[in-house]
């Protein structure tokens, strides 16, 4: 039950990362920006398996 807790949270964190780069910093490349929100994309689906996977518990 506690994992998947610490998954959702993580979850959220990354859902957060992805909505920082509408306020990102000016002179930080276009490029950079999107190679991060790729990444962070990546994670995201993986975490998501991983929940998934988690046991179900009632």
């Amino acid at each position: 039950m506690n994992e998947v807790l610490v998954q959702r949270q993580r979850i959220g964190e990354l859902m957060g990362q992805l909505r920082d780069v509408d306020g990102m910093v000016p002179g930080e490349s276009v490029q950079h920006l999107i190679t991060e929100n790729t990444t962070l994309k990546r994670r995201i689906r993986q975490v998501t398996q991983e929940h998934r996977q988690l046991p179900r518990t009632s």
